[in-house]
Formats: C-alpha cells, structure tokens, sequence
C-alpha cells in the first residue's frame, strides 16, 4: 500500500511543478508585452514638477506635441513654449526610440516687488510679478525724489554659480524715495527764490533775493539742495546747504561813509551800516574810487587801482598822490549797480616828488640848470642842492656846498670850479612831505697849471764859491697833483719862460748844448714837502740829470718848472728865478780862508746833526734810510720824547676818561676856535706827520706810477715788497712789510688790487707763502672803484698762477672765501683764506666794534705755523689796513704786558707806510674798541650752547657770592663810566630845565633828537629829553624817552610826527601812575595838543599788554600827512616790582613791532617809560638780542647792552634786568623747533 501511493505522490508534485512554470511563463509574457509598449512612447516623468503640459497625459506618442506652460509667478527657463515626441533610430541598439524635440525646460521664478522696498517707491507697469527682460519705470511722489538717479529697472535672468541654475533678478536695488528740501514756514514772507517752487531736489540751486529797496539779512544769494548720509538713521536725506537759510531775511539798509585816513596812494573809510552787522566782511558792498580829471596838469593815472575791505573799512589803494577821487558806495541787485552813498572830493595826500632831471651843462653859462618838476606828487615848495667836491689824488681834500632855492628856480649858478676836481652835484625837490629822490650828476674838471709863486727872484739866488744855490718852494696841489719839479738853465741870451716851459724834450747837460736850455736836476714831488735849497754846479748826478758845474764868467738864468700830471692830462707851469754871473776865482788868500773856514764849520754842524738822528732811530731800517741822499728829515716834534705814552691796562679806563674830559672842557670853552692847540686824542693824533718821511723813488718812478690807486700813497723803498722778476721794471707792487706785536713782517699792508695790478697780488700771494687775506673794502662804495675784483667765482688764471674758488661763506658782515692756489709747473698746492669784513666805511668806523676785535681772534686762529704774512688793505691800504694791524699789535701787547702804547704803535707802522690810521676817528676808535674788548671780552655765544652758557652764568663763585651775570654786569658799568662824561648844554639851558624829570637823566647833545615842528622862543628847534639808540641792523633806529610832562604833550607828539615813529611801546601802566603822568592818547574820541590832533581808532586787549591804533594829524587845515600810530601798552610789570612778570608778553610786543616796521622804511620806534631809563633799555636790548638770533645764530647780551649805554648809560640800571636779558632770550629760543636751525 505504501509502495502504491509513492508514485502517486511524485506524479502529483511534478504536475504541481509544471503547472507553476506555466504560470511563471504567462506572467513574463505579459510583463515582455507592456514594457515593448512602453517604449515606443515619450515619458514626462523626469520634467519640473512645475512644468504643465497640455493635453496633459503620462505618455506621449511618436509625433504628438505639447504645449509647455508655468504658474504666474513663473516663466519658461528657455522661450519654447511647445515641444514634439519624434522617433530616432539607436544606432548603436540598431533600433527606433521615442523622445521629446527639446529638454531642460524648467520654470524659473518671476521678479517680485521686495516688501523691504520704500512703499511710496512707484513701479510701472503696476503688477505683481515681471518676467525676464521686462523693464519698470520708477517714480515717487512729487514731494520725494529718488535715492538714486534710477529711473528704470530690468529683470535680468542670471547663472548661480553655486545651485547651478537660472534665476531672475532686479538690475538695482536699493532705491527709495528721500523727501526733497523745502522752503521753511519761518523764513521772511519777502524774501524771492528763483526759481520758485515748492520742493527743490538734490544738487538743485536757489536764488535769493529781495525786493528793491530791501538786502538780504546775510550775505548769502544762493543756495542748494544736498543730500548728506544720516549716520544715525542709516540712510540718506536731503537738506540746504547753509543753514543761515533759516534766519535769512529781508532788511532795509542805509549806509553811510566818512573819511578815516588818507595816504599819497590809499584812502580809508569806515562805514556805518544799518543793521550793524551788514559792514561786515562778507557783505556785498562794494567801492569805486574815481580820479577826478585834472584841469591843466598831465600827471600819470594809474588805473590799477586796488580795493580791500575788512570788516568796517575799506581801503583804495595804488591810487594817485595828491590827487581828488570821487568815492561811490554801492552794491549789485540782478546785474545793475545800487548806489548806497557818495563822496566827492576826497583828495589824497602829498608825497615826496619824483628825481629832477638834470640838463646838460653849460660851461659858457656856468649853470646847473634841471627840468621843473611837476606837482603830480603835491606843491613843489623849493630845491635842495647839494655839491660835493673830492680829490681822488687827494683824499684829505673835501668839500660840501649846501643851498636851497623856491620852487620857481631851475638853474643855480655854480662858484668856481676848481681844477683837478670831482663834484657830485645832487639835486631833490620838496614837498610837505619832505625830499625826493635825487637826481646825481658826476663831473671833473681838469687839473690846471700848478700855481707857483711869482716872488721868485734873484733874491732866492745864493752864490757859493763857483756854484748858486737855488730855493725850491713848495707847490700846492690845488689845481692838480704835482708829479715833479724840475730846475732849467740857461746860459747866454735870455730866453722867453714860456717858450722853455713848454718845451716838453729839454735834454740833460751836454757840452755841445752851447746856449742852449738844459734840466740840471728833477725833484719826485713826494721828496718836496717844504721849501728847499738845491745847489746848481756840483757836479752831481740829481734822479737822471746831471747837475754841470757853472762856467765861471758866464752869464746864466735859472727856472723853475713845476709839472702836474693827472690821467691823461699834463700841465707845466714855470717861473723865472732871474739872471746870474758866475764869478772869477778870488785872488784874495783871505777870502778863500774864509770861505774854507765857514764851509767846515758848516760840515760839522752837519755831522753832529746826522749823528745825532742815527743815535736816536730805533729802527736798522731808519738808519740806513738816513744815510740815503734822497731821504727827506722827519720833523719830530719834542712832545713825542717827552710823553710817557704807554699805558697799563688796568689805567687804560681812567686815561680814557681823562682825554675825554679835556675834549670836553675845549668844546665848551673855546667851541670853534681853530688856533687854540687841541686836547685829548687829537692832541696825540696831531702831533703825526702825514707826509712821507722816506724815500719812495720805486713808488715815483714813472714806469710804475700806473701802479698807484692814489697818487701820494707809495710805499717806502726801505719796507716795499720786492716781486721775484728778471726786470727791475716789473718788481714793484704798492705794498709794504708791517712788523707785528714781537714778530718782524708779520704782516703786509698792501691798497687794493687795481685791473693792471692782479697778477702781481697773486704772484705776491704765492711768493711770500701767504695763506690769510683780510680785506676791509667794498669793491664800490659810494659809487667809487676801490678794490678790483681779484679773484675768480670758480677758477682763473693770473699770469702763471692759478686760483680756484672752493669754498665760500657768509655771515652778517663778514664773507670768508677759500681759495686753492698753484703756480706753473709746480707740483705744490696752497691754501688761501680771504676773510672779506664788509661793515667799515672808508674814512670811518665799524658800528659794531665787537665784530672786529672777533675778526682779529679769528685771523690769528687760521694763521698757521710757518706760513708767510697775513695781507691786510682796504683801498689805499692805510687807513682801515692801518687800524686793524694796529688792533691785532696792541691787543697781544696787552695780554703779554698788561699794558698798551697806542702813540707807540702809530709811530712803528708809520715807519713802514706813510699815514697809516689815516683820520682821527679812527685813532679815536682805536681807544674805543681797545677798551671794550680789555673791559668786556668777546661775548657772544652760539643759540646751541646756550643752556650750558646760562648754566655756568648762575654758578655763584664761593669767595665772593658772585654770580657771571653780576660779573658781567659790574664791567659793563665800569664800561660806561666812559659814556657818563657827556656834554649836555641844550638840557641845561634855564628854558629847558623844567622839562627834564630827573636833572641827572639828560640827553647828550650829539644823541639827541630835535624837533622841527614846535621850535623855541628864539626860533630855533624844539628841545624834548629824548636820546637816538641803535637797533640791531638800523643806525638811530630807536627814539629812548620819558613819558611826557602835562606842559611837553606838544613836544610829545611832535617827536612822534617828525620822525615818523609809527611804533610807540609804553613800558608802564599807565593807571598805576599818578597824576603828574597824564595819558598822552585820549581813550576815546579825540584830543589836541599843541597843533597835533590825536584820535584813538581802534583798541585790542592782549596777553599782558593792550595795543591802540591812533590816528596823528598836525592840524585840520595841514596839507600834511596824517600818521597811523599802533602804541603798545606793557601790562604784566606792575609799578612796585622790579622786573616783568614774565618775558612772553614782551617777546609778543617785539614780534608785533617787528612785523609792522618790516614795510616802514625810515620810520623810528618810540620807547618810552616814566624817567626814559629805568625801563625802556629792556624793550631795546630785547630786540637786538631776539634780531641777532635770528640773524647770525648767536646771543650776545653783553654787547647789545653796551650798544644802549653809549647812548645813554642809565638804561638797563641793575643786574636783574640783565639778567632778564638772558631770560628772554632763552624764551626766545624755546620759540623755535631746535636751536641749531640757526646755524
């Protein structure tokens, strides 16, 4: 049974099996025939779900088309709005498919209107959504604008980058709209805007105005609307541009005008305006200033007229002198001119004329005639001419003729001229306003024949034994320079004096001559200093002529010929001595013995004569030159043996005071007396001869006389520089060894370089090994060659020795130029240092004597062992040359003897040069500068080393207490003890005592200022106590006084008036005084005294002082000038205390001061305080020190001080006003960045 159901079983599971595989099979063929349908049709499965597809069904077949579509706030990513299913063959499948004509198709989102956008912000078209390249105008509403200058947007279709798709986008964004500006409620109801709207947008301008008879309240006629970024809001508004909008109004306005002050070339007004504020700077007035025609004058018009206004006042400039301008007010509305006020006639003032011109010169007339000047510049009152007269071969000779004649005058009749002169004739006219410029003529006239005496007769024949002596007069150089005198004779017939005097090729003495004329001698003219006798016949050789023995029993005649030679000009004059006869031998023994007795009688008076001289010299030079035949006897005077003329140095004050004193008495006792014998220093000075004392026949030899700058001034034969030459001819230059203090030919004295004499100088340089030039001149001073240029601006050759400039420097004064110096063919180079001192006028005295004493220290520094002598000229090379040898010789003395010998060491030099320290002023400066430079010392001191300087000032020596500044202080007193010997007689004439405060503070008479505008009882000028005092750069610059008395208020402001002081400094407070200083400028309105009339203009309060403006005007009625005064008033130096309370606000004073007198020229700075002492020295002494930093670098209280007390010695009275000095200074100092910005 079991066996039977088994196959049953596996019959029944293969059945089930076969029955499954067939259902398996009817399935997968089902499945096979719906994918094969699938296929052959396009799917939309794979699109954008946003992407609508009409007729919309899930497949498509072959060739069906679609229409593509998106929501509204979509569009099509690409502008393809229908699509196709299309059948293509795979030909890699080898089969056909289906699939759509384009893909990629999506639906991009629409641009929106943001909700962050401004609301008022107006799209057009108005819709909601913008497809892609659609375009929207922008606007807001009429009383906005738009932020930005958009008036049209786009929607753009661009990439993302990072999603990587399409998508839509506004071009800009960010715009709103910002409300526009409008006019304020507030503002005038008035007031015109052009254009005129309600709103006016961003950048947009607006014109103001007013109504005709109205102005605007401000000065300010337009406006505009700009947008500016609120910081705090974050965003952008729009407002006016000048917030003065807002109070802008319309006013009615007068106004009114009124003279302040004229000038030759401005008028000043001051205005009055209705309101105030409307003369202010900024307003809209305007002025013209407009020269009214002149009847019957042809005067030049400048029309460049200028016009400047500051605040309320407006100022014409550049106008016309003395001339009326009509003056109109007015200011400009809508293009055309509104005139506010006028005023006619206002004429400007008076300056000084224009320079004369002078005609040509007549010399049949002998007139100086000149064009009449016009009144263009004010009324021609008169002429000034001055004539001065200079001999260049001469330089003692000088003459001055000063006259004045009215205004109708055009020619003045010239005195005499006189031969061999220079005139410089100058002639200015006047105004009120004083001198012009003047017009210079140059002329010369020739030299004449030299003027001998006509009482040459036989009178000044003397016979002697077979030869005659002749007397030589002297001849004076009036009509020209004698150059030689010659002795002619005759023998046999008489001939004419005229004839021989012209004949210029008379010969020596020949046998063959028979009658004929011959020279038996020739005298230089320097070798004839007085009348002497030349005996004819000796036989003896006399400067090239040979003097014949006379032939007994002849008849001779004897002239004198004296010749001047002058440039190109040649003169002779002659004068007859007379006939003579050599007599026969005597035959008489007796009368010969006689004669032989007298003759050795004579002879030994002669010798002991010369012994005595030799025994007497002190110079090896001297004797030898004594033994010369040609020397001329020094006239000694007895006083030089007699004197004691050494002086110790510690005596050097009280000698000083002691001449002084005598100067003194002889001034006031004898005044001009000419014939009484002078005191003092002159009396030493005088008792020099000026004329040579040597011989000199290098110097007069006619081959070198062209060598000369002047005519008498040659060196001495025995001191002269030899130049290395093969000819003698060429071996001479005009210069001379000088002995220095123990030190033989230290230096050489030589004049200033002519054209023809340069490459000597440099050959001298070179030869002596020279390697310091000091010179002491000018190239030109007035208007005069006195030194040629020598040296070269890079590099030049004279003769055979080349100069090249390295180096140059210049300071206040002084040039200091280093040269490198070679000779030809020589392997070796010298250095040259030329220091050029520029501050010492010829014939005169440096100002400053302490520069020269540093000159000095300074020459001795750069000397160096073993090089040659330090060449010192000026233009002659005796006067200044002389004086600075004689500085460097007597300051070494006194530092090695304790003692100096002025007389000694003239004399020494005038042995070696003729003349040297040529005047008395500067023998006289000599004194001076020696007992400056013993008492005081050099004193100056970098700005750089001053902290350290000041630091040592206050060390207190242990012994004494003393600090430098007592130090300092107590020789500076003992300096001016000098200066207190003055002479003071105008202060002590009984009409003048009561208007000095204090009998003992006086103005000496030499120092004094006169006054033109108020005179005395008897006529003469107006006396006030008030002294000169010299600035830093500016001679008498400061006018030192006291503050007036009630009864000197006239003579107060005529000083103020006749030297122009527009600077007045008032070192008191003037409420802190009592009633016996009366205030001397009204504080308001105007006041008078005497014919002065003061009116204060304006008042500004400062930091420790007040400064005033006051207008001067002599009187109402004066055609004169009238004069701006600015008076500062010192306020932090209290009456009790002894010293400001601090420098700052005297510092501010002096920069104030300085500034205003940079464009003054000529005007003076008052200075004043209650005694014209006490106080005002320190306002002076201040601004030379703070003028001297500024200028050379270097602070020197010493010596600024010094410059007051010579004026007046009581200025700066105690050690702590110097000491204040250096306080100020130091401040001064602070002033600047760094000290060393002075070097």
């Amino acid at each position: 049974m079991a066996s039977c159901h088994l196959p049953q079983a596996a019959f029944l599971l293969l059945l089930t099996f076969v029955l499954i595989c067939r259902a398996q099979d009817s399935v997968t063929g089902s499945a096979d025939k719906i994918t094969k349908t699938s296929e052959e049709k396009c799917d939309v499965s794979n699109w954008d779900r946003r992407l609508q597809f009409t007729p919309e069904k899930p497949f498509y077949g072959s060739s069906e088309s679609v229409t593509l579509s998106c929501p509204e706030e979509y569009e099509l990513s690409q502008n393809i709005q229908q699509i196709q299913c299309q059948r293509k063959w795979d030909e890699y499948l080898k089969k056909y498919h289906n699939e759509w004509s384009k893909t990629g198709i999506t639906c991009i989102k629409k641009c929106e209107i943001p909700q962050r956008l401004d609301s008022g912000l107006q799209f057009t078209p108005d819709q909601p959504f913008y497809g892609s390249s659609e375009s929207v105008t922008l606007s807001c509403p009429k009383e906005y604008e738009l932020s930005q200058n958009i008036q049209q947007i786009q929607c753009q279709r661009k990439w993302d980058e990072y999603l990587k798709k399409y998508h839509n986008e506004w071009s800009k964004t960010g715009i709103t709209c910002i409300k526009k500006c409008e006019i304020p409620q507030r503002l005038d109801s008035g007031l015109q805007f052009t254009p005129d709207q309600p709103f006016y947008g961003s950048s947009e301008s607006v014109t103001l105005s007013c109504p005709k008879e109205y102005e605007l309240s401000q000065n300010i006629q337009q406006i505009w609307c700009q947008r500016k970024r609120d910081e705090y809001q974050k965003k952008y508004q729009n407002e006016w541009n000048n917030a003065g909008i807002y109070s802008v109004t319309c006013i009615g306005i007068q106004v009114t005008a009124q003279v302040l002050e004229t000038s030759p070339t401005s008028i000043k007004l001051t205005l009055h305006c209705d309101p105030p504020n409307y003369c202010l700077s900024d307003s809209p007035i305007n002025v013209q200033c407009k020269l009214v025609p002149r009847t019957g004058r042809r005067c030049p018009a400048n029309v460049n007229r200028q016009v400047m206004k500051e605040k309320e006042t407006i100022t014409c400039s550049s106008l016309q002198p003395f001339s009326e301008y009509d003056i109109t007010i007015y200011t400009q509305k809508s293009g055309s001119r509104v005139q506010l006020y006028n005023i006619p006639g206002v004429r400007t003032n008076e300056t000084v004329p224009q320079k004369p011109e002078i005609q040509p010169w007549s010399e049949i007339s002998q007139e100086i005639q000149w064009q009449k000047l016009s009144d263009c510049n004010g009324i021609i009152l008169g002429y000034q001419i001055k004539i001065k007269a200079w001999r260049d071969y001469n330089l003692t000779f000088t003459e001055l003729i000063s006259n004045k004649v009215e205004a109708s005058v055009t020619q003045y009749k010239v005195p005499g001229w006189k031969p061999g002169t220079n005139y410089t004739v100058e002639i200015q006219g006047f105004t009120s306003a004083g001198p012009g410029e003047a017009a210079q003529w140059l002329y010369e006239m020739e030299i004449a024949r030299p003027n001998i005496r006509s009482d040459l007769t036989e009178s000044n024949i003397s016979h002697s034994g077979g030869m005659v002596n002749l007397s030589v007069p002297w001849v004076s150089d009036l009509n020209g320079p004698i150059s030689e005198y010659q002795i002619i004779i005759t023998r046999g017939g008489n001939r004419s004096e005229e004839d021989l005097c012209q004949l210029q090729d008379l010969p020596s003495f020949s046998d063959t001559l028979s009658n004929l004329a011959y020279i038996t001698a020739a005298f230089p003219a320097l070798n004839v200093t007085k009348q002497k006798w030349f005996t004819v016949g000796s036989g003896d050789n006399c400067h090239g002529y040979y003097n014949a023995p006379l032939s007994p029993g002849h008849n001779y005649m004897a002239f004198l010929r004296v010749i001047s030679v002058w440039k190109q000009d040649r003169k002779v004059s002659c004068a007859t001595y007379g006939s003579f006869v050599v007599a026969e031998p005597a035959s008489s023994a007796l009368g010969l013995t006689v004669a032989l007795i007298l003759l050795c009688l004579v002879l030994f008076v002669m010798v002991l004569f010369v012994y005595w001289k030799l025994q007497s010299s002190r110079s090896r030079r001297r004797k030898s030159a004594g033994r010369n035949n040609g020397r001329i006897p020094l006239k000694k005077r007895r006083i030089l043996g007699k004197l004691k003329t050494e002086i110790p140095v510690a005596e050097l004050l009280a000698t000083m005071k002691r001449f002084r004193r005598a100067e003194i008495v002889e001034e006031e006792e004898v005044g001009g007396d000419k014939e009484r014998v002078p005191e003092g220093r002159l009396k030493e000075y005088q008792m020099f001869d000026s004329e040579p004392r040597y011989p000199c026949e290098a110097g007069m030899a006619i081959c070198n006389r062209n060598k000369n700058r002047y005519i008498n001034i040659v060196p001495y034969d025995h001191s002269r520089v030899t130049l290395h030459s093969s000819s003698p001819e060429a071996d001479y230059i005009n210069a001379s060894y000088i002995d220095g203090y123990k030190k033989p030919n230290f230096f050489i004295a030589c004049q200033g370089p002519l054209p023809n004499t340069v490459d000597d100088f440099w050959q001298m340089v070179w030869q002596e090994n020279s390697t310091i030039i000091v010179m002491l001149t000018d190239l030109v001073e007035q208007n005069k060659a006195k030194c040629e240029q020598y040296w070269p601006e890079q590099c030049q050759t004279y003769g055979d020795i080349t100069v090249t400039l390295l180096n140059t420097k210049q300071s206040v004064g002084l040039i200091t130029r280093v040269f490198s110096v070679q000779k030809r063919n020589s392997p070796f180079r010298k250095s040259v240092e030329q220091f050029h001192y520029l501050m010492w006028p010829d014939h005169g005295v440096p100002k400053k004597s302490a520069e020269l004493v540093q000159l000095v220290e300074q020459m001795n520094e750069c000397k160096a062992v073993g090089t040659g002598p330090v060449i010192v000229h000026c233009s002659a090379g005796i006067g200044r040359t002389g004086t600075f040898i004689a500085l460097d010789f007597l300051l070494k003395m006194a530092k090695e003897e304790k003692k100096v010998d002025v007389v000694g060491c003239t004399q020494k030099l005038r042995e070696k040069r003729v003349n040297m320290i040529q005047t008395v002023v500067q023998y006289c400066f000599l004194y001076d500068v020696l007992l400056e430079a013993l008492l005081c010392g050099i004193t100056d001191v970098p700005v750089e080393d001053m902290q350290l300087h000041v630091k040592e000032m206050r060390a207190q020596d242990p012994k004494t207490r003393s600090d430098g500044y007592l130090h300092e202080f107590e020789a500076l007193e003992k300096y001016t003890e000098l200066y207190q010997l003055q002479i003071c007689k105008e202060a002590k004439k009984a009409c003048n005592i009561s208007k000095n405060r204090k009998q003992e503070i006086l103005p000496a008479d030499m120092s004094r200022p006169i006054l033109m505008s108020i005179l005395g009882r008897d006529g003469s000028p107006g006396y006030i106590n008030a002294v000169f005092a010299n600035s830093y750069a500016e001679e008498d610059k400061f006018i030192i006084t006291q503050l007036p008395l009630k009864e000197t208020l006239p003579e107060f402001w005529a000083l103020v008036y006749d030297y122009k002081c527009t600077a007045v400094v008032l070192m008191n407070r003037m409420r802190e005084l009592d009633e016996s200083y009366p205030k001397f400028w009204p504080a308001c309105g105007e006041a008078k005294h005497g014919p002065f009339h003061v009116k204060e203009m304006a008042q500004k309060p400062r930091a420790g002082f007040t400064r005033t403006t006051l207008s001067l005007t002599k009187s109402k009625t004066s055609t004169g000038s009238k004069l701006e005064v600015k008076l500062w008033e010192l306020n932090n130096w209290p009456v009790s205390k002894g010293l400001p309370e601090s420098p700052a606000a005297l510092i501010s004073i002096l920069g104030e001061v300085d500034r205003g007198q940079q464009h003054a020229q000529g005007d003076h700075i008052l200075v004043t305080c209650r005694d014209g002492a006490s106080r005002s020295g320190l306002f002076c002494a201040g601004s030379i020190i703070c003028e001297q930093i500024r200028t050379e670098g270097l602070v020197d209280v010493s010596s600024a001080v010094r410059t007051l007390k010579r004026k007046r010695y009581q200025l700066i009275p105690n050690v702590e006003q110097h000491r204040f000095c250096y306080q100020l200074a130091l401040n001064y100092l602070d002033s600047f960045e760094t000290y060393g910005n002075f070097k």
